[in-house]
């Protein structure tokens, strides 16, 4: 299964694929939302999403569907949503989770104060509207690749 980069065409799709997992879907047509995701016989089976708010951004949507869920997906989608924030030159990832605070602590996050949050990732609609007041706010900083050449 390879993880593709979805684009405008696909939205319809997953709308409907993240509404069956009761994830926010209100903003997708109109947020700087760029989709991930794997498709098995035309089927869309998993998505994930980078909101991006140079120099930051949102970690948003990780959905697998359930037959394929414990098999790593979710962990890959993760993965590859960190490499291309870094791509992107992204300093920190944002997300609020109110079912998989588990996971993404294994994958490196922590608590973050949602009022604490820089103002870019606070006045999105995920922040503002989409995700409840009761959903736990977790953050990461990514290290940069750096390509520098010694003088030795």
């Amino acid at each position: 299964m390879k993880i593709e980069k979805f684009n405008k065409n696909d939205l319809k799709e997953i709308e409907k694929f993240l509404k069956e997992a009761e994830s926010p879907v209100n903003d997708i047509y109109s947020s700087p939302v760029n989709f991930f995701g794997i498709k098995e016989s035309q089927k869309m089976v998993a998505v994930g999403a980078l909101e991006i708010y140079h120099p930051y951004a949102i970690v948003r949507s990780v959905t697998v569907s359930p037959k394929l869920q414990k098999n790593g997906i979710g962990s890959k989608m993760v993965d590859l949503l960190e490499e291309k924030a870094r791509e992107l030159k992204i300093r920190e990832l944002f997300l609020l989770t109110t079912t998989a605070e588990d996971f993404f602590r294994k994958k490196g996050y922590a608590n973050k104060l949602r009022s604490s949050c820089p103002e870019k990732i606070l006045n999105s609609e995920e922040y503002k509207n989409l995700c409840p007041d009761s959903a736990i706010s977790l953050s990461k900083k990514l290290q940069q690749e750096t390509n520098y050449k010694s003088n030795t």
